[in-house]
């Protein structure tokens, strides 16, 4: 779907472009997890897939704050002060 970074790309811009796809991903599982919670069922022998989204949904917010500018200038200023 996206073209892979230029070998020339800094960091800072490839996890830039990678925590926005990541928020694409999220934002579709979100219209998924609606999608799947007002049709009919679950039935008793089928699991509740729109949980099972909203968990996986759950994960990648995780990893979208991560990848968060601020939050990984934060972790690399503790690193280098000898805090982890």
């Amino acid at each position: 779907m996206t073209a892979e970074p230029s070998p020339s790309a800094s960091l800072e811009s490839v996890l830039d472009t990678e925590r926005r796809q990541l928020q694409i991903v999220d934002a579709l599982l979100g219209c998924l997890a609606m999608a799947l919670e007002y049709r009919a069922g679950p039935t008793a022998d089928e699991p509740d897939f729109a949980d099972a989204v909203h968990a996986i949904q759950s994960l990648l917010d995780g990893s979208i704050e991560r990848l968060d500018n601020a939050h990984l200038a934060l972790r690399l200023a503790m690193r280098s002060q000898g805090v982890s």
